[in-house]
C-alpha cells in the first residue's frame, strides 16, 4: 500500500462510496498486459500527486481528500503506454470518477484521446482532457506546426476548428461557473495562438506587418489594459521577432522588457508584464541555473513594483559580483587545526586555484570526493594547481571527524558561522556542491565551474595555465 492511497481491498469493502471530502479516482486500461504506473499530478497548492500502480487485470483505484475541484493531469510510465503519455481528469470533493483507457487509440478526431470518462465531472474531464492536448500537451500548436499555414485567416480557421470542438464539448457541461471560466479561457488561448503563429512565421522569414488580416487583429490590443497581460506578451514576442536586429545583442526576454517600455506607458501594466518576464528567470533560478544579467538590468529599467524591484536589484548585484575578472574577497577561513586564514591568501600567487565549496552532509557534495582525488593526483606534480575543499559544516566536529579519517590529500579548511559569512553572502552560496576557479592572479574565473567528474574540468584547469 502506498502513502496516500487505499489498496485494492479497502476500496472494494467501502463500496467506493465518496466520502465528504474525499474524491474517489478508478479506472481500467483495456487489454492491459504490462507493469504500468500512472502518476497523478493534482493542481491545488499542497495536494502534491500520488502514484497508482495499476492492477494485473488493468484496473487502478485512488481515494484521496481533497478540498476544492481540481484539473488533475495523470502521467502513465511504462511499456503500454506508447504516445499516450498523459491525459487530464477533473477530480472533487465528494466525487466519483472512472476511466476507461485505450492505449491503442490515440486520435483529437476521437474526442475521447483514448480516455473515455463516466460518473462525476466525465463532462469536465472530456473538456479538459481535449483542451489540454490542444493548447498544453501536443504537437497542433507547435512552431513546426503553425509556419506550415499560409496565412493569418488560414491561422484563425485552424484554431478556430479546434475551439468549436471544445465549445460543443463545454456545452454538455452543467456548471455555469465552470463553463463562464472556460469560455474566458478558449478565448484567450486563440488570441495567444494568433500571435504564437504570428511570431513563429516571422522567425520562419514571413513578414506579418504584411498580412493585413492580422494586423487589423493587432489593433484589437489593448496596450495599456491590465486585463490584456497574456495578449501584451504575445504581441511583445511578435515585435520583437519582427524587429530583432534593433535590439542586438540583448537576448530575446531583455529586448521584450525593452519594448514593453517603448510599447507601453501605463506603469501598472509595464510591472505586471514584467513580473511575467521575471517568472521565467526565478523558475530558472529554482534548478540551481542564474539569471540573465541584461533581463535583470531591462527589467529594473521598466518595472517599479515594490515587491520584485529590491529582489531582483540583489540578483543583478550577485551577478555583478560573480562575474570573471574580479579579484577575490577575502574572510576567515580555519584549518583542521584551528588556525585562521584570509581565503584571499589561499588564491592566486601564480596557481590556478580549483575551490570546492562542500559539507559532510551533503550526499552529492561527497560523491565528488573520489574524483577530487583524482583530479589532485591529476596534477600533484603541477606546483600551478592549488585544489582547496572549503566547508560549510556549522558541526565543526563532524568535519575535523571526517578529515581524520579520510585524511585527504589536498588543503581542507572550513568557514566559521556560515550563516554570517561575508565570503558565503557574497558569492551567493545557496547550494552545494559549488565549486569555483580561480586565475593565477586571484581572479575568479568561473564562478560556478565544472564537477571534478566532469571530464570537462581538467581542459578548463590547463587552459587557465598556458
Amino acid at each position: 500500500m502506498r502513502i496516500g492511497m487505499w489498496c485494492a481491498a479497502c476500496l472494494m469493502a467501502a463500496g467506493m462510496r465518496a466520502q465528504s471530502g474525499e474524491t474517489v479516482f478508478t479506472g481500467k486500461v483495456m487489454d492491459y498486459a504490462g507493469q504500468d504506473t500512472l502518476f497523478c499530478y493534482f493542481g491545488n497548492p499542497g495536494e502534491g500527486y500520488d502514484t497508482l500502480d495499476i492492477r494485473k487485470d488493468g484496473t487502478f483505484a485512488l481515494s484521496k481528500p481533497m478540498k476544492t475541484e481540481a484539473d488533475v493531469t495523470v502521467f502513465w510510465e511504462g511499456r503500454q503506454a506508447r504516445e499516450h503519455k498523459s491525459f487530464n481528469v477533473v477530480l472533487a470533493p465528494g466525487k466519483k470518477t472512472h476511466a476507461e483507457i485505450n492505449p491503442l487509440v490515440f486520435s483529437p478526431d476521437s474526442v475521447t484521446l483514448g480516455v473515455t470518462f463516466s460518473g462525476d465531472n466525465a463532462e469536465k474531464s472530456d473538456y479538459m482532457n481535449l483542451f489540454n492536448y490542444y493548447f498544453s500537451h501536443s504537437q497542433e500548436l507547435t512552431d513546426e506546426t503553425l509556419v506550415r499555414l499560409p496565412d493569418f485567416q488560414a491561422c484563425r480557421a485552424y484554431v478556430d476548428e479546434r475551439i468549436a470542438k471544445l465549445s460543443a464539448l463545454l456545452a454538455r457541461v452543467d456548471d455555469p461557473d465552470f463553463v463562464a471560466e472556460k469560455q474566458g479561457y478558449l478565448k484567450q488561448a486563440a488570441r495567444s495562438t494568433y500571435l504564437s503563429y504570428a511570431e513563429a512565421k516571422e522567425k520562419a522569414g514571413t513578414k506579418m506587418g504584411a498580412d493585413a488580416d492580422f494586423m487589423v487583429f493587432t489593433k484589437t490590443i489593448q496596450m495599456n489594459d491590465t486585463a490584456a497581460v497574456d495578449d501584451i506578451c504575445g504581441y511583445l514576442a511578435w515585435y520583437y521577432a519582427a524587429h530583432a536586429d534593433r535590439y542586438k545583442p540583448l537576448s530575446s526576454d531583455a529586448a521584450q522588457l525593452k519594448c514593453l517600455k517603448a510599447l507601453v506607458s501605463d506603469q501598472d501594466v509595464r510591472n505586471r508584464v514584467a513580473n511575467r518576464y521575471m517568472m521565467g528567470q526565478f523558475f530558472l533560478m529554482q534548478f540551481g541555473g542564474s539569471p540573465m544579467k541584461d533581463v535583470l538590468e531591462q527589467y529594473l529599467d521598466v518595472a517599479t513594483d515594490t515587491t520584485y524591484v529590491p529582489i531582483v536589484r540583489n540578483q543583478l548585484d550577485i551577478l555583478v559580483r560573480n562575474e570573471p575578472g574580479r579579484p577575490a574577497i577575502d574572510f576567515p577561513v580555519n584549518t583542521p587545526e584551528d588556525k585562521t586564514v584570509g581565503f584571499k591568501s589561499l588564491v592566486g600567487g601564480g596557481k590556478v586555484a580549483y575551490v570546492d565549496f562542500w559539507a559532510t552532509w551533503c550526499v552529492p557534495c561527497r560523491r565528488e570526493i573520489p574524483y577530487l582525488e583524482k583530479l589532485v593526483e591529476h596534477y600533484k606534480d603541477n606546483d600551478r594547481v592549488r585544489v582547496i575543499s572549503v566547508s560549510i559544516d556549522t558541526n565543526v566536529a563532524a568535519w575535523k571527524k571526517m578529515i581524520a579519517a579520510d585524511k585527504p590529500a589536498w588543503e581542507q579548511y572550513n568557514i566559521p558561522n556560515p550563516d554570517d559569512s561575508e565570503g558565503v553572502k557574497y558569492y551567493n552560496i545557496t547550494g552545494i556542491p559549488r565549486f569555483m576557479l580561480f586565475d593565477r592572479e586571484g581572479k575568479l574565473y568561473q564562478s560556478s565551474a565544472s564537477r571534478p567528474s566532469e571530464e570537462s574540468t581538467k581542459t578548463l584547469i590547463d587552459s587557465l595555465l598556458q
